[in-house]
């Protein structure tokens, strides 16, 4: 069975539109199916986040990864988690003074020169 429903934030009013593929054991009309989600599915605006924030800026990066994961886009998620591998990877370098850039202003590769 496929349900679409529009969910309503009680903090901010956001309306977000989700929907459901579900399966029953029994009889869906039944006084209690055993049901199971197959997938769902949410459509986020910029203003919403799943996750609540817990990681600051990596909040809704990993959000994605594990959106992606879900719906099994094992590439898509791997993408988001390289990204923030990526952040990380640049913070650490400037809070420790390790140049990121090159000379003509690009981000540079981490990678030892051979030569």
């Amino acid at each position: 069975m496929s349900i679409d429903c529009v969910l309503t934030c009680p903090r901010c009013g956001e309306v977000i539109p989700v929907w459901f593929l579900v399966e029953s054991k029994s009889d869906i009309y039944s006084q209690a199916p055993d049901i199971r989600v197959l997938k769902r599915t949410e459509r986020l605006t910029e203003n919403v986040l799943l996750g609540r924030g817990k990681y600051d800026d990596f909040s809704e990066l990993l959000e994605k990864a594990d959106r992606a994961y879900r719906d099994e886009l094992g590439a898509g998620a791997i993408v988001y988690l390289r990204k923030v591998l990526e952040r990380i990877t640049f913070q650490t370098a400037e809070a420790i003074d390790i140049e990121t850039k090159n000379k003509n202003g690009k981000h540079r590769p981490f990678q030892r020169d051979i030569g």
